[in-house]
């Protein structure tokens, strides 16, 4: 099994996402990219927004930080009105994911499988036996997310949803170096070196 590898956490954030999407929808495709012209409505995209921010929090252990943002495209409205209701309640479908959980209703927690067998894109076959399978190997805790929309400029029937989504989670920090700790205290003369 792998260490909650930079993979294993984007397919996760991938799976979570596309899970409350298709629990709404069920013909959303979540991808982690999307060519030009290979694609069509309802769909996502999930993207890594930024570096990992690795910060040391302990003998071996750092706590990563790493900002993703998704990008779902739901289907073309009747009218700019009905795309904007649209719009709307897959914002709050993607809200409701944050604010209530996912794998066993955890808040603010996405679950993070072993993804090393499964394609970056599919594989949705076998996300059903990573449930089945028992328990996520971790979790990775959602810092803080921003959900929005906004119309095409050039046609008002097709909206974008996003959400920006800052993830912590802990992995194996930096190996102890003993060179760097002291190596004697000494008092000669009142002067401390």
């Amino acid at each position: 099994m792998s260490d909650n590898s930079e993979r294993d956490i984007r397919m996760s954030l991938r799976y979570y996402i596309a899970r409350h999407l298709r629990a709404y929808e069920p013909k959303y495709d979540v991808r982690m990219a999307i060519e030009e012209d290979a694609w069509e409505r309802p769909c996502a995209v999930v993207q890594t927004a930024g570096p990992v921010i690795p910060t040391n929090v302990g003998y071996r252990i750092a706590s990563n930080i790493r900002p993703f943002v998704a990008y779902v495209y739901p289907a073309r409205g009747e009218n700019p009105k009905l795309a904007e209701l649209e719009a709307a309640r897959v914002e709050s479908v993607l809200k409701a994911a944050i604010q209530k959980g996912g794998h066993d209703g955890r808040p603010a927690r996405v679950p993070v499988f072993d993804f090393d067998d499964i394609p970056d894109e599919g594989g949705e076959e076998e996300w059903a036996e990573l449930e089945a399978s028992g328990d996520p190997m971790a979790y990775l805790t959602i810092m803080d997310a921003s959900v929005d929309h906004k119309a095409d400029p050039d046609d008002e029937t097709l909206q974008t949803v996003w959400i920006n989504i800052r993830l912590r989670w802990r992995a194996k920090g930096e190996e102890y170096k003993p060179s760097t700790t002291l190596q004697s205290v000494g008092v000669d003369s009142g002067k401390v070196s």
